[in-house]
C-alpha cells in the first residue's frame, strides 16, 4: 500500500509525509503533524491543549482511543463561581468577568503532549527527531497563514458577552500573549506578517531532548507551575505529574453493514445519529433534497438532544444504554416536527485534525484543541494553554458541575470505519458540535450516495443541534424552501464554505490503496499521498 497524510495545513501535511517517506510509520507522522500544527495553527492548538486520537495497530489487528481530553485540577472547587453566574440574552451562562473562560483559572491539565508521547509508543522513530519540523520554522519564521488571522475574525463577528469576552479583552488577557499577537500599533497581526516564536521553539527543543515528561515533571514543569501558583490557577505541580494520556476501547455501531468505531464519551452523540438514520433510504430521496436533509437534521436533533446526559467520565453502561435498540425504538417516535430554537449556531471553531495511513495499514486519526484559548502564556515559554473549565457547568451538584480529575465532556469523534475486520474509512473534524454533523454527512456522502473522497467533504453540509438549522448559500433555494415548509427555522448562513460546519480530514481505501481529502472550507488543507520505494 501507499501512505497518505491529510490535515488542514499544508505544510503541517507536508511535514509528516516526509516522515513517512524516511522509514517513519502512521504513528510518528502523526507525532510529526501535530507538533507543526502547534507551530504554524497556534489558536487551534498547541503544547497547552488537550484532544483524543483513535488509533489502528495494524499488526495486532486493534482499534485504541488515546484520550487526553484534560481534566479539572486539584485546587478547582464546584462552587468556585458562586455569586459570579450570570445569563446572556439567549440563555446561556457565564461568569462574571469570563473567568471561567480566560485566564488562569480557564486551563484544563494540558494533555497534548502525553497523548502524542502515547502513540509515539507504536513508532519507530526517535522522538527528537520528530519535533524537528516544527522547532525550526519557529526558529526559521513563516508568514502568518490566512487560517490564523480568519481566527481573530471569527472572535470578533462572535457576539460579544456569550460566554467570552470581547476580542479586545482576550487579546490582552497576559502580556507575552499580547506581545505575540498585537502589531506596534496595538492592532492584531494580519496576514503575510512574518513570525518567529524562539520562545516555543526553545520550548519544544527541550522536549525534544528530555522528552515528553519535562512538561509534566521536569523543567519545563517547574516553569508552569511556579507561573500557576504565583496566579491562583487550579493545576498543582502534582496535578503536572499525574498527567497521562488514557487508552480505552473505543465504542461503535453498525450502519449499511459497516462498523462504525469512534471515542467515548462523545462520540455516542455520531453513533446515535448514525443509528436512527439506518433506515432512512437516501438514494430514494438523492443527495440535497428536502427529505434526505429534513431526515438528517431530524436525526442530529434527537441525538444532541440526548447529550445533555453525558458527562466527561461517562460510564460505558450508560452509553450502551443510550445505544440500546429499545432507546433508539423511543427516539425514532420522536423524529417529528422540528423543535423550537434552542441553539442558534455552534461555538467558533478553535480545533485541529489530521488523518494519517501508512503502508502497513497502521492509522492515526487524531483531534486536538485549546478550545478557544485562555490567552495565558507562560513567560518564556511562547504557547497558550486552553481554556477548556469554560465547558463546565458553573453551577453545583450537575453531571457536568467543576470537580477535580473531572474529564471535559468534547464532541470530538476522531471516527474509523471497518470493513469486516479492515478499516475502509478514517475520518475526524474541527468544529466544537458541528463536528458531529461533518462526519455524519461526510460518512452518508461515502457509504449512500458513492461520492469520492473529495467531493465527500466538499458537498453542501447543515447542521442543527435543537435549534435553527444552519445551511450553506449552497444548498438549493427550492429545498430551503421545502425545509422553512417543513417546520424548520432556517438560518442561512453567509458562506458557500462555512467554517462552522466542521472542516473533516479523511482517508478512504480504495482496493490495496489510500485515497483522501482535506475539506475545503477554512483555507483548504491537503492530502498528501506517499508512495514508497520497492525494497531492496
Amino acid at each position: 500500500m501507499n501512505g497518505i497524510v491529510v490535515a488542514p495545513q499544508p505544510r503541517a501535511a507536508e511535514a509528516g509525509a516526509e516522515v513517512l517517506r524516511r522509514g517513519g510509520n502512521a504513528f510518528d507522522a502523526a507525532v510529526t503533524v501535530a507538533f507543526m500544527q502547534c507551530a504554524i495553527d497556534p489558536f487551534m492548538c498547541g503544547v497547552g491543549g488537550i484532544g483524543v486520537a483513535q488509533v489502528f495497530d495494524a499488526r495486532r489487528g486493534e482499534a485504541t482511543i488515546v484520550d487526553f481530553y484534560g481534566r479539572v485540577g486539584s485546587r478547582a472547587r464546584a462552587d468556585q463561581r458562586a455569586g459570579l453566574i450570570r445569563r446572556t440574552p439567549t440563555g446561556r451562562t457565564y461568569v462574571k468577568g469570563f473567568a471561567n473562560a480566560v485566564g488562569y483559572g480557564s486551563i484544563l491539565i494540558p494533555g497534548t503532549v502525553a497523548g502524542l508521547a502515547a502513540i509515539h509508543e507504536r513508532g519507530c522513530l526517535p522522538w527528537r527527531d520528530l519535533l524537528q519540523p516544527a522547532i525550526a520554522v519557529l526558529r526559521d519564521g513563516f508568514p502568518l497563514y490566512a487560517y490564523i488571522a480568519e481566527y481573530f475574525d471569527a472572535v470578533y463577528q462572535y457576539p460579544h458577552g456569550d460566554y467570552f469576552p470581547p476580542f479586545e479583552q482576550f487579546i490582552r488577557t497576559t502580556p507575552d500573549f499580547a506581545h505575540l499577537w498585537l502589531r506596534e500599533d496595538g492592532l492584531p497581526r494580519r496576514v503575510g506578517d512574518h513570525l518567529v516564536n524562539l520562545d516555543y521553539a526553545d520550548t519544544l527543543q527541550t522536549l525534544a531532548d528530555e522528552g515528553p515528561d519535562a512538561l509534566y515533571r521536569g523543567s519545563l514543569a517547574s516553569v508552569i507551575a511556579a507561573d500557576f501558583a504565583a496566579h491562583d490557577a487550579p493545576i498543582t505541580a502534582d496535578d503536572l505529574a499525574a498527567c497521562r494520556a488514557n487508552i480505552v476501547a473505543p465504542i461503535g455501531t453498525d450502519y449499511r453493514g459497516y462498523r462504525v468505531s469512534t471515542s467515548p464519551p462523545g462520540g455516542i452523540t455520531l453513533l446515535q445519529a448514525l443509528a436512527l438514520l439506518g433506515d432512512t433510504d437516501f438514494a430514494a430521496s438523492g443527495q440535497d433534497s428536502p427529505d434526505a436533509l429534513h431526515h438528517i437534521a431530524t436525526s442530529l436533533r434527537i441525538a444532541f438532544g440526548e447529550r445533555g446526559k453525558i458527562a466527561g467520565d461517562a460510564d460505558r453502561a450508560l452509553l450502551d444504554r443510550l445505544l440500546a435498540p429499545a432507546r433508539l425504538a423511543e427516539l425514532r417516535r420522536h423524529c417529528g416536527a422540528p423543535a423550537s430554537a434552542t441553539r442558534a449556531v455552534p461555538d467558533p471553531p478553535g480545533t485541529t485534525h489530521l488523518t494519517v495511513a501508512d503502508r502497513q495499514g497502521n492509522i492515526v486519526t487524531l483531534t486536538h484543541t485549546l478550545s478557544l484559548g485562555s490567552g495565558v502564556v507562560t513567560p518564556g515559554l511562547g504557547f497558550q494553554y486552553n481554556n477548556g473549565m469554560a465547558s463546565f457547568d458553573p453551577f453545583p451538584g450537575r453531571p457536568r458541575s467543576i470537580a477535580p480529575g473531572q474529564a471535559r465532556v468534547t464532541p470530538m469523534s476522531p471516527t474509523i470505519v471497518f470493513d469486516g475486520e479492515r478499516p475502509l474509512i478514517a475520518l475526524g473534524s474541527p468544529g466544537s458540535n458541528a463536528i458531529i454533523s461533518a462526519i455524519t454527512q461526510t460518512l452518508i456522502n461515502l457509504l449512500d450516495f458513492g461520492l469520492s473522497p473529495l467531493e465527500a467533504v466538499g458537498a453542501p453540509r447543515i447542521h442543527c443541534e435543537g435549534g435553527a438549522l444552519l445551511l450553506e448559500t449552497r444548498t438549493p433555494i427550492a429545498t430551503a424552501r421545502e425545509l422553512a415548509a417543513r417546520g424548520w427555522v432556517l438560518n442561512p448562513r453567509p458562506f458557500a464554505y462555512d467554517t462552522l460546519q466542521g472542516r473533516v480530514q479523511l482517508i478512504v481505501r480504495e482496493g490495496e490503496r489510500w485515497a483522501g481529502a482535506a475539506d475545503p472550507r477554512r483555507d483548504g488543507g491537503v492530502a498528501l499521498v506517499v508512495e514508497y520505494a520497492e525494497a531492496g
